[in-house]
Parts: structure tokens; C-alpha cells; sequence
């Protein structure tokens, strides 16, 4: 096998396309749908993004091209004072948008890339994948080579992926639980009642309008990322606002999120702050729910994840974390600076803290 490393975000987009196809062999569709969005977050911009082309080489080719490549993997290198720490990371904790591979080969894949790194000098390499293959292909049989300076973990876990959409609204909530159900119906009907409330399926605000109703928002988010959010929607094909609006004709919630295939995703939620009685948050997601079973959408992702009732209504999928550090005398190390350098929220800084993960020397593959 052969790989290829490609930097910096345009170079990355550049293969968009061939992104796209490869994410459709696979049956992994809309996983490179919007890369833009995702290469131009404010997270995002704190890091060097990194592809990593995996595939068969012919002799005497020093380097595989993009055309001929079987697996792709989307990395972020950490950078403190605008340099390259050598500490790699997938930014989706669901694995959906980090690896593009075969089905059968995808922890082969996710190994091939992790050594393909770590031979190019990174100290550490985290990357999250959903796991299609058995979780015993972690090991490979035939590993040859114990690489006793690199050490690896790997932790299985179960998460809640989407809601699936049936063909009505009934249907739908009839798989949501009774509460769940009730308080949509019930705060919905009230919204309705009492502030006029009804949804608009493209939400047509000014940029000043729409960065002032988000300091009227419960979490409020700074402005120079509400700015990004409104000018992102107009840039990447398959976005979209939606809301709430009262009869006085304000604004009272507002949706970002992306369309792909029969799926749609939410990126973010703005609700106002100053009517937690009318939960908008369920009255948004009731109306948004509707809209889009209307629309032939089967599945509803949330970017993140979220901490209400109705994630217990989610299919779930099984994701695999595997980490890769370049020797355990690191590992302490690493543990004390991500303490005091990343947020406690940071997926990487919570795993490299995790009690019970079990180190153990990497096998080449």
C-alpha cells in the first residue's frame, strides 16, 4: 500500500469531488458532502487539516495519486504559537467524516494511516471511526513488526446516532418516548396558543439582524462565530436556515444545518432567552421534524449530539476510538499539558486521561 499527504485546506478541497464519489462507493454519502463548512470552522482554523490518501502504488511511483486511492483519512494536526505540535486528531466524535473505506477493510485502513503518521513524525495520532468490521480486527493476525517506541489504545463505544423519520408525524413520534412526545405536542399547541407561532422553511434575515438575535439567545455564541454561521449557509451548497416566528413577527428560534441524499443534519439551534416557559427548543424541533418528513428526509443527525429526552428515540451505531502515541514515557506527559493547554470538553484530552484504557505496543501492520 501507498499513501499520500496532503496539507492545507485548499489543496484539501481540491479533492472534494473525488471525496464525494469515494464516500458513495463506500456507502458512506454526505461524508465529504460539506467539507467546506467543516474546513472552515472556527475549531477548525486553530489546526493544520491534513488528507491522508490511502491505496495501491505501482512500481517505481513514489507517491499513489488521488484517483488511485481506496481509503482517505481527514486529520487535524494541533498547533500551539502557529506551530505543528505533531499531535494529530479526527474532529468528529461519531467517526462519520474522518475515514473513507471498504467496509471489511476499514480498521485496516484506519491502521495503515495511524503508522503512515506516525512514520512521518507525529507524536501522537487519535482518530474516531464508526466501526462496520468486528471490533477483533483491531488486532491484525498477520502484524509482523512489534513497535515497542509506539504505543496504541482502543475503546469501543455505543452512541446515539439519528432519529430515523417515518412517512408521517405520527409515526415518527410513536417511536419517540410518551413524555417526549406529550411536551412536543403540548408546547407546541401553547406556542400556537399564545405568541402566534408558526415555522418558516427559509428563514430570510439580514446578517445585522441575525447577529443581534443571537445576543438575545439563551448561550449566546461570539460574534465573530455568528458571522461565520450566517455567511457559511450562502457559500456551501445544502444549507440552510429555518424558524419560529411569533405574530409580532420576531424571531423566536432559528435552525443552520445541512441536506444531503434523504438525510439532514443540525448544526446549531438559536432560541431566544427571555421565554423558557414555551421550551422553543421543542417547539422548533416539532415543526422542523414535520418540515422534513414532508420533504422525504429518513434520517435526522445532530451535530454533537444533544442532551434532550428524544436522543433516547436514536438509532444507535457503534464508533471506535484508536489512539497512537509515540512511546509510554510520553503518555504522562502529554496528560498534564492537555490538562492545562485544551478545555476540559476536548475529546482528545478526555481520552488521553481515561483510567481505563490499556496500552499495549503497536504491531505494524
Amino acid at each position: 500500500m501507498g499513501t499520500q499527504l496532503v496539507t492545507g485546506r485548499e489543496k484539501i478541497l481540491a479533492q472534494k469531488s473525488f471525496l464525494v464519489e469515494l464516500s458513495n462507493r463506500y456507502g458512506q454519502k454526505g461524508a465529504m458532502d460539506h467539507l467546506e463548512y467543516f474546513l472552515s470552522s472556527e475549531d477548525s482554523l486553530k489546526k493544520n487539516p491534513h488528507l491522508l490518501l490511502i491505496g495501491n502504488k505501482e512500481q517505481g511511483q513514489r507517491h499513489i495519486i488521488a484517483q488511485d486511492a481506496i481509503g482517505a483519512l481527514l486529520i487535524y494536526e494541533y498547533r500551539f504559537l502557529g506551530i505543528g505540535t505533531g499531535i494529530f486528531s479526527t474532529d468528529d466524535t461519531t467517526g462519520r467524516r474522518t475515514l473513507i473505506a471498504p467496509p471489511e477493510s476499514r480498521i485496516l485502513i484506519a491502521r495503515l494511516a495511524a503508522e503512515a503518521l506516525m512514520k512521518r513524525g507525529a507524536r501522537v495520532v487519535m482518530k474516531t471511526l464508526l466501526e462496520l468490521a468486528s471490533e477483533d480486527q483491531v488486532e491484525v493476525p498477520n502484524a509482523s513488526t512489534v513497535r515497542k517506541d509506539w504505543i496504541y489504545a482502543t475503546r469501543h463505544r455505543p452512541i446515539p446516532s439519528y432519529l430515523q423519520l417515518e412517512t408521517s408525524m405520527d409515526a415518527t413520534l410513536a417511536k419517540i418516548g410518551q413524555r417526549t412526545r406529550s411536551n412536543m405536542r403540548y408546547y407546541r399547541r401553547r406556542a400556537e396558543a399564545q405568541l402566534g407561532c408558526f415555522f418558516v422553511a427559509k428563514a430570510e434575515i439580514s446578517h445585522d439582524d441575525f447577529k443581534a438575535f443571537n445576543l438575545e439567545c439563551a448561550y449566546a455564541v461570539p460574534d465573530e462565530r455568528a458571522a461565520w454561521r450566517y455567511e457559511v449557509v450562502a457559500q456551501v451548497p445544502g444549507m440552510f436556515l429555518c424558524g419560529i416566528k411569533g405574530s409580532d413577527g420576531r424571531w423566536l428560534s432559528i435552525i443552520g444545518g445541512r441536506r444531503y441524499h434523504d438525510m439532514v443534519e443540525i448544526d446549531w439551534q438559536m432560541n431566544r432567552a427571555d421565554l423558557p416557559a414555551y421550551s422553543l427548543s421543542t417547539v422548533m424541533r416539532s415543526y422542523f421534524i414535520e418540515h422534513e418528513i414532508s420533504l422525504g428526509t429518513k434520517k435526522m443527525y445532530i451535530e454533537g449530539g444533544t442532551p434532550h429526552a428524544m436522543q433516547f428515540s436514536f438509532a444507535m451505531e457503534d464508533v471506535r476510538d484508536i489512539v497512537v502515541v509515540r512511546g509510554s514515557w510520553l503518555l504522562p506527559i502529554l496528560r498534564v499539558l492537555s490538562k492545562r493547554l485544551l478545555p476540559e470538553t476536548n475529546f482528545l484530552s478526555q481520552i488521553l486521561a481515561e483510567p481505563e484504557m490499556s496500552w499495549q505496543p503497536w504491531r505494524s501492520v
